[in-house]
């Protein structure tokens, strides 16, 4: 897993000063990565496994700032241009031949030990061609690295520059901006899973595998911050890497059939080495095909036809709790009187909730019990400050015995109430809260 730029205290940032800072720390990561391609081909040149890596890493750093630099367009108006969004696409795409070539090459090297010495023939003609091609690609790598070392100082000098209004209500904490984005983004991985029917869908394929990148660069920074976290972020790069293979099977099927076609225009002058060439890419490409069948499977079996329904389940559950967790500086809560219980409630999800108030002028402490069975019973402590719309607010877990305690000298200040939750499609969230010791719904 990539490192993660948040912690708790930081999900209450300020979105436009929040998200310009992740994407500075993901720049320098990125600079980092750039020179150490540069350094490695300079030292070894592209034969060495060292330099492959190197080319990797650059590649991915790049990617994770531009995932990054996509989601979050609205906060970091201004910071880049459209000039620059479209050189960044171009430094990454021109990585692409020299890594797509590397991991061919590195596939047909584990396969030439299971051919027999015919079938070789058709393997080292095409390894040869992809040698070629690999060296190109290296080319223009090394291109694209000078040309992102001399982009990136521009790239700082704008993002850590920006106007700003002090007093601007609409710009949220960066926990809840990045809470909203990988709802949207997680929806969107689920749409292209389900665009999916076989392993020939090779475009649903590709878009699933760039949604499930997208959503695991975004994921990273918050993981850490709650419970099964990184369990998530862990099956996000599982199915990134079983759809990247998928992608490779396509790539590569196609590059195969692209070059024997081509060789076949010119004529055919040893017919005996013809024939064993074509017998060595006929063996390849059902081995290629075989192991899309094996990736395919695998999504299958973890991902389509609603079995990733637990999954998208717990990444809701992460938003919602990212978004508290950037809210608990701060309260803004609306209430409004009701006289009726609303019929949308009958199938809502509720839950008992039982708390105390604490004595107290300047501080408000609330004690809270949330669940009717012990086993299953969530103690919390809330202290509050400020009056009107919105006030501060600091919550914490607490044990049983804690709670307990504290609930004792809340007598004479008590409430009970069933809390109901209604969730609307535009993010919105409604708590109705019936009490049960008095007649009163709000």
């Amino acid at each position: 897993m990539a490192p993660a730029f948040l912690d708790r205290a930081q999900l209450q940032d300020r979105a436009d000063h929040g998200v310009r800072r992740i994407a500075l720390a993901l720049l320098r990561n990125a600079d980092a990565a750039s020179n150490k391609f540069l350094k490695a081909d300079a030292k070894g040149g592209k034969q060495t496994t060292v330099a492959d890596d190197a080319l990797h890493d650059f590649r991915v750093a790049v990617r994770r700032f531009r995932s990054w630099t996509r989601a979050f367009r609205a906060p970091l108006h201004g910071s880049l241009s459209g000039k620059q969004r479209r050189a960044l696409r171009k430094i990454f795409r021109d990585t692409g031949a020299a890594r797509d070539t590397g991991v061919h090459l590195a596939w047909m090297r584990d396969q030439r030990k299971e051919l027999n010495a015919r079938q070789r023939v058709g393997h080292d003609w095409l390894s040869a061609h992809l040698k070629v091609e690999k060296d190109a690609g290296w080319i223009a790598a090394l291109s694209a690295a000078q040309r992102f070392d001399a982009l990136s100082p521009r790239l700082a000098r704008r993002l850590n520059e920006y106007c700003s209004v002090v007093d601007d209500e609409q710009v949220g904490p960066i926990g809840v901006i990045i809470a909203r984005r990988l709802l949207e983004q997680a929806d969107d991985l689920q749409a292209a899973l389900a665009a999916i029917d076989n392993e020939r869908d090779e475009v649903p394929i590709h878009r699933a595998r760039i949604a499930a990148k997208r959503l695991r660069y975004l994921a990273e920074h918050a993981a850490p911050l709650v419970n099964g976290g990184d369990t998530l972020v862990a099956a996000l790069e599982h199915l990134q890497d079983t759809l990247g293979d998928l992608h490779d099977v396509h790539v590569f099927a196609a590059r195969i059939a692209h070059d024997s076609g081509a060789h076949h225009g010119h004529g055919r002058h040893h017919v005996a080495g013809e024939q064993s060439r074509a017998t060595g890419i006929e063996a390849l490409t059902e081995r290629l095909h075989e192991r899309g069948r094996r990736a395919f499977l695998d999504v299958e079996k973890e991902w389509l036809l609603a079995r990733g329904a637990p999954f998208f389940a717990r990444v809701r559950a992460m938003a919602e709790e990212i978004s508290r967790l950037a809210r608990l500086g701060t309260e803004i809560e609306r209430k409004y009187l009701l006289t009726a219980l609303p019929e949308k409630l009958l199938d809502a999800q509720s839950v008992e909730i039982k708390q105390g108030y604490l004595p107290g002028e300047h501080l408000l402490e609330r004690v809270r019990c949330t669940g009717k069975a012990r086993a299953a019973q969530r103690w919390t402590r809330t202290v509050k400050s400020g009056s009107g719309l919105k006030r501060i607010e600091f919550e914490d877990d607490t044990d049983a015995t804690v709670g307990s305690a504290l609930w004792r000298l809340t007598r004479g200040r008590r409430v009970h109430k069933r809390r109901y939750t209604i969730r609307e499609e535009d993010g919105g969230v409604w708590q109705v809260d019936e009490f049960l010791d008095r007649p009163l719904i709000l």
